[in-house]
């Protein structure tokens, strides 16, 4: 039997090396000072590096143990599992500062799972560990911030940098309230989105009123947005490929849950430095509503919005798959989608591929009720077995 030492199997050195990161002297000091202290003391000129290499061989067994034995017993690696659940190694950073909470749900209220609107409703489709915990960042204590450069602005508002204390970079949305606005009604809506989680979608953090602005605290995503990608990089189909199974891993969370995006496009679509696909602007549309009581106004953009919703209004998952389709279309034509004139769907233009093309015609389906469901897309030979 192995066992690992509490205050190292909890820190954030510990799980760096599960994930097979790097670390420092300093993580090692901070993470274990007896050790750094025992070892620095007994030569006068010690060699940092040489205590930091030492410190890696004290754990790497203990680490191996349990990288093997956690596997064995879920069948996947513990930052898979957690991934899974958009639960990254920085998340449990956070919790082990102090910064945030895991909420852990026992045995006996998961029946109130058929009750909660944020949770699937069929226990199959759920990763094991979502059934036991879920990260809730609704409390994540921002005391002090600084704002820092402007990142952009849309329809919902501007974008800044943030800073607080320990290092900590997220993104502010800045909302102006209006003198109508239902702010209880807001505050509400966004506790609801920060109970969202998914590796494919922004997390949401908590709020702020400030004087007559809503400040909206969420996950800094670094590498921009899909249409800024597009705008310096030809991307090729099965970079494309890659990027849509993403967006429909994260509108099929989404769509189970009853959030509607409304306005999916590239430039609400953040990718980072690995990769990564992250919806951004879900909820916000409705946010703005509470905020404006106009419901007219939050209806999507011109050349992704799907014909029923130009009719009438009428929103629902199957528009955003419309959108989906379009957004496919302006990645591999790196041109803003021109798809129907006169109320009639025009012909493609050539696309790299077969199915990409037929991925897109699956989706601008003129009746909405023709257009597959999210989950569906992910079978489609388009996507399909595109390993993320």
């Amino acid at each position: 039997m192995h066992e690992v030492q509490v205050g190292v199997a909890l820190h954030r050195v510990f799980l760096l090396q599960l994930a097979g990161k790097d670390i420092s002297v300093e993580d090692v000091r901070d993470a274990d000072p007896s050790f750094y202290n025992n070892k620095a003391n007994k030569e006068p000129f010690h060699d940092d590096d040489q205590i930091q290499n030492e410190f890696i061989k004290s754990i790497s067994e203990q680490i191996r143990f349990f990288k093997n034995g956690f596997d064995s017993v879920f069948g996947k690696s513990i930052f898979q599992q957690l991934s899974d659940n958009g639960v990254e190694p920085e998340d449990l950073n956070l919790v082990l500062k102090g910064s945030i909470e895991l909420e852990f749900n026992s045995d006996e209220n998961l029946d109130d799972k058929q009750n909660d609107p944020l949770m699937p409703q069929d226990d199959e489709s759920d990763p094991l560990t979502y059934r036991y915990f879920k990260v809730n960042l609704q409390n994540l204590n921002i005391p002090e911030w600084q704002q820092g450069k402007r990142l952009g602005e849309g329809k919902f508002g501007k974008v800044f940098e943030g800073y607080a204390p320990g290092g900590f970079f997220f993104a502010i949305k800045e909302i102006k309230i209006e003198p109508e606005a239902n702010i209880e009604q807001i505050y509400d809506e966004i506790r609801l989105l920060c109970q969202l989680r998914h590796p494919n979608i922004v997390k949401y953090y908590s709020m702020e009123k400030d004087e007559g602005n809503l400040n909206i605290f969420l996950e800094l995503v670094t590498k921009g947005s899909l249409k800024d990608v597009y705008g310096t990089f030809e991307l090729e189909d099965s970079q494309v490929s890659h990027y849509t199974k993403q967006i429909l891993e994260g509108l099929k969370y989404l769509h189970e849950r009853n959030v509607v995006h409304r306005d999916i496009k590239c430039a609400n679509i953040l990718v980072n430095e690995k990769g990564r696909i992250k919806i951004a602007d879900f909820g916000l549309a409705k946010v703005m509503e509470l905020n404006t009581l106009m419901k007219s106004s939050y209806y999507g953009t011109p050349g992704w919005m799907a014909p029923e919703v130009a009719k009438s209004g009428d929103y629902g998952p199957k528009a955003d798959i419309w959108s989906l389709g379009c957004t496919v279309l302006e990645m591999l034509t790196r041109k803003t989608p021109h798809v129907m004139e006169g109320g009639k769907l025009l012909d493609l233009p050539d696309l790299p591929s077969q199915h990409s093309r037929d991925f897109i015609k699956e989706c601008l389906q003129d009746n909405k009720v023709d257009r597959p469901s999210a989950a569906e897309l992910l079978q489609h030979p388009f996507v399909k077995g595109f390993g993320l």
